[in-house]
């Protein structure tokens, strides 16, 4: 197995369960519902990258420019609002 999914478990065997994918080196998730509410957590291991630094959603932007210095700057459109920040990664297509 490659996953674990869980949903609908007491805390003690989230716990256990977790416990269990990490020593077999497998992904772990839990979700539930409650109502209007509703929790997940991930656990993907101590090598699982997570490049998202503050949780906003992932904008589609106009590219004005893009430098063809090693490393390029992107320009967008100054009517765009985005969160870019120096350092962060894009991907084109």
């Amino acid at each position: 197995m490659d996953v674990i999914i869980l949903t609908e478990a007491d805390y003690e065997t989230i716990l256990s369960v977790n416990e269990f994918c990490r020593t077999h080196n497998i992904k772990f998730i839990t979700c539930d519902c409650y109502g209007v509410f509703g929790r997940m957590f991930n656990d993907f291991g101590a090598e699982f990258t997570v490049l998202d630094k503050n949780g906003n959603d992932y904008k589609e932007l106009l590219v004005k420019s893009i430098s063809s210095a090693e490393k390029g700057i992107v320009k967008c459109h100054d009517t765009q609002k985005h969160d870019l920040e120096d350092g962060d990664e894009i991907l084109l297509y």
